[in-house]
């Protein structure tokens, strides 16, 4: 079983999608990716319909059938701050038409955790708007197998909450565990809020282990993002693999052990470093891989 590893890209069609699998030329990995359907200010979430027919038609075939993508949902949402009630409406919205559109496809959302502005609300409200984003959606959406959203979580700055394992626990206390919700771990927001510095393989699994006891293997997306910043700066800065302050390079290093880690228990992994060094981080990732080949 090869793990599923990939890139952050730019998405102007799914042309973009199956040129971007095809430029793997490494037998270790099944590709994965991540795009954006939106930029900016724009809540734009859904595919043109004969993008997602000839994405339905790729991922049927031979070639396509190993391979995975997420979607990161706009960065403008947010079932968290009370203030505006308008804005958590127009989020439970937009999510519903992607989850709708998505769920036939080997794809999940990821969506961030939510901040509260100031707004007086916790890990249970936005359990609660989560619920209501379900029961608005379809029986289809609602049983699929695996998980279709992903929660994202923070490096606790500003007032954004997730920072935590115990604002996951909050959260899953509250909401029906059928839900084909999941969560997505970010390796530089967990560095920035100062709960897992990823030092050894015994603390990775220790802190994973943490949040697949609030679902089983609730964890199905890793952000795999070295960090600008130091341990516990609140602060959200990625940078490339091995040129910050949280990996070491090498097979015996703590790269190494994150990425078996992964592998061992079905975790996906997408990079969201600087995107001009992608080749060099690429060329980490596939030495570590290598060794065992």
């Amino acid at each position: 079983m090869y793990p599923r590893i990939g890139f952050d890209i730019p998405y102007n069609g799914h042309k973009d999608l199956i040129s971007y699998y095809g430029s793997f030329g490494t037998q270790f990995v099944s590709p994965t990716c991540q795009i954006y359907l939106s930029t900016g200010n724009s809540y734009r979430t859904t595919f043109h319909p004969t993008d997602k027919e000839n994405l339905k038609l790729y991922f049927a075939t031979e070639e396509g059938n190993s391979k995975s993508f997420h979607i990161h949902t706009p960065l403008m949402l947010n079932l968290a701050n009370l203030n505006k009630p308008n804005l958590i409406d127009l989020s439970i919205s937009v999510l519903k038409k992607l989850l709708e559109q998505v769920h036939d496809l080997p794809c999940s959302a990821v969506l961030h955790f939510g901040a509260t502005c100031k707004s007086g609300s916790t890990p249970v409200t936005v359990a609660e708007k989560l619920d209501q984003l379900f029961r608005s959606c379809s029986d289809t959406v609602r049983s699929r197998r695996q998980p279709v959203l992903l929660i994202e979580n923070s490096a606790s700055n500003g007032t954004k909450m997730g920072g935590s394992v115990d604002d996951f626990r909050r959260l899953f206390e509250v909401l029906d565990h059928s839900y084909p919700l999941g969560i997505c771990i970010d390796t530089q927001h967990s560095f920035g809020a100062g709960v897992c510095s990823w030092d050894n393989k015994l603390m990775i699994d220790q802190y994973l282990d943490e949040f697949d006891s609030l679902k089983p293997k609730a964890v199905r997306l890793l952000h795999l993002n070295d960090s600008m910043v130091e341990y516990g700066s609140r602060t959200d800065r990625h940078e490339s693999l091995c040129r910050g302050k949280i990996f070491r390079p090498g097979i015996q290093s703590n790269l190494a052990d994150l990425l078996d880690s992964c592998l061992d228990r079905g975790i996906e992994l997408i990079c969201e470093t600087p995107r001009q060094n992608y080749s060099v981080d690429w060329q980490q990732i596939v030495s570590i891989l290598a060794r065992n080949r």
